[in-house]
């Protein structure tokens, strides 16, 4: 996989090969049901600052607009996925 676009750890860059919109569907549905889930993990979290709970939580949800606008997933996971 090329790498050069990815400058820091919080860089998205799917890795995975192709998958079809149903598979991903099947995937994006288990984070989605789980979303409240997760961000009261981020907000119950001991030691993390308002403001670093603030961005972990954006950080997160830029992730469920990317899963929710079918468009954006398929560029991402679909169109720019790894080939070999």
């Amino acid at each position: 996989p090329e790498y050069t676009d990815v400058i820091s750890v919080t860089d998205r860059k799917y890795l995975g090969f192709p998958r079809s919109m149903d598979e991903l569907e099947v995937v994006f549905e288990l984070f989605r049901n789980n979303h409240a889930d997760i961000d009261s993990l981020i907000q119950q979290q001991e030691g993390l600052t308002p403001q670093n709970k603030k961005w972990m939580t954006g950080y997160i949800n830029e992730y469920y607009n990317i899963i929710k606008d079918r468009k954006e997933a398929k560029r991402i996971f679909i169109n720019n996925a790894r080939r070999q």
